[in-house]
């Protein structure tokens, strides 16, 4: 606002044949933020409401601070009417004033919804959220999903505490029935712990956290027609990084996420694991045509007993549109003496895909994958794919169409549809 050009000339020669420009610019002192005020979404805490600011008072004034408050406010799920103001004409001293008017929407959400799913099948979907759960910002979320091969009922209560954008407390509990190509199972699970946000910049597009909870599992299950059924107990950490430069549209940069977890019978587990996975992408854009990407999974677990011992969760699998989109959900890893898929202690799968652009949100794709899980390094079977697919980058984030062809033991159909909406690994 205090910028100015001290000069602003142009000399010309006509019979030379030559021109100046001369443009001088004093910026004027550089600004910062002042004074930081809330307007309306009275029956949230104030401090809540300010975990989505992405600066404060005395950072350098940048008009993309105030952009990113705004995404923030509105990815929440709990604000209308937002508007993100920098004050220039109330500056004072160099610090310019922020307004943020907000307008609450109804904390109570019910959400209904049908959809088809390349993994689960046609389904259907009950939600309901509760986001200002006692005046205190607190979310329940109750969800009842009832598809071709997953049934599932779960509730979830995150207690928001702390500066950040993403410290909690977590408690959750869930039901789920599986009818897979390799297993049937029903498994009650509950968890309780505490997730740290590691980042002070407050950016639903950089994100970096840490989870601890305890988790109670009881499961039964039939893997490779044995029937059988565990219980556990057992902590998991998981730590998880993003950097977009829009998650709605996560054409350029990287995500990680790494989890290690393990039961002892000591605590009454039905067997001693210790199990370590991790999974990960990035993207890179070329141009304004051309994205690559590449992402990958691994796991590795050690286990004192026969894997019949765990739930199939706990085992590793490959397979499904997130693994390898060319093989049915969950379908894919060592075999029994009978040939039939048990699954296995490791994992590794990568793949490598190219987008170009044809126009500003739509993208065709070409894509390789290769891996399984297996038992040993010696005795690994790798499964390969190739497809080709659609992306449109909608308002909600990415849609992915894909049509994959396994390359290794293809089995009917020799061509599977991979369908997505959002964000996904």
């Amino acid at each position: 606002a205090k910028a100015e050009y001290t000069r602003h000339e142009i000399l010309i020669d006509k019979k030379e044949f030559w021109s100046d420009i001369y443009l001088w610019l004093n910026t004027g002192p550089r600004f910062r933020f002042g004074s930081i005020t809330v307007h309306g979404a009275e029956h949230y805490p104030r401090w809540f409401v300010e975990r989505y600011v992405s600066f404060k008072e005395g950072d350098w004034y940048a008009p993309a601070a105030l952009a990113v408050t705004q995404s923030n406010l509105r990815n929440a799920d709990r604000f209308s009417d937002i508007s993100v103001q920098g004050e220039l004409n109330a500056e004072k001293n160099n610090r310019v004033p922020v307004s943020i008017n907000l307008k609450s929407m109804p904390a109570q959400h019910i959400k209904v919804g049908a959809g088809y799913s390349t993994d689960i099948g046609p389904n259907a979907a009950l939600i309901y959220d509760n986001y200002n759960a006692f005046d205190e910002a607190q979310h329940v979320r109750v969800s009842i999903l009832a598809a071709q091969l997953n049934r599932s009922v779960s509730i979830l209560y995150k207690w928001p505490i702390g500066k950040n954008i993403g410290s909690e407390y977590i408690a959750q509990a869930s039901y789920q029935n599986q009818t897979l190509t390799a297993y049937d199972s029903n498994e009650m699970l509950a968890s309780v712990g505490r997730q740290w946000s590691l980042r002070d910049d407050n950016s639903r597009n950089k994100t970096t956290s840490l989870e601890a909870l305890v988790n109670f599992e009881q499961a039964n299950y039939t893997v490779a027609d044995e029937v059988n059924n565990s219980f556990y107990i057992y902590p998991s950490l998981q730590y998880t990084i993003q950097d977009f430069r829009n998650i709605l549209r996560p054409i350029s940069g990287y995500s990680l996420t790494a989890r290690a977890e393990g039961a002892s019978k000591v605590w009454g587990s039905t067997a001693n694991f210790v199990r370590f996975s991790a999974r990960g992408s990035w993207n890179v854009r070329i141009n304004r045509q051309w994205v690559i990407g590449t992402r990958a999974k691994v796991g590795a677990m050690w286990l004192n007993g026969s894997i019949s011992d765990l739930p199939p969760n706990l085992r590793f699998f490959a397979g499904g549109q997130n693994s390898l989109p060319g093989y049915a959900f969950q379908s894919q890893g060592p075999v029994d003496s009978d040939g039939a898929v048990e699954g296995g202690r490791l994992l590794a799968v990568a793949g490598f895909n190219i987008q170009r652009f044809v126009s500003k949100n739509w993208a065709v794709v070409a894509f390789y994958d290769a891996g399984n899980a297996f038992n040993s390094f010696s005795n690994v079977h790798v499964l390969q794919d190739v497809g080709i697919g659609f992306r449109w980058y909608s308002p909600v984030g990415p849609i992915r169409f894909d049509l994959a062809h396994p390359l290794v033991n293809p089995k009917a159909p020799a061509v599977r549809i991979a369908f997505s909406v959002g964000f996904s690994l």
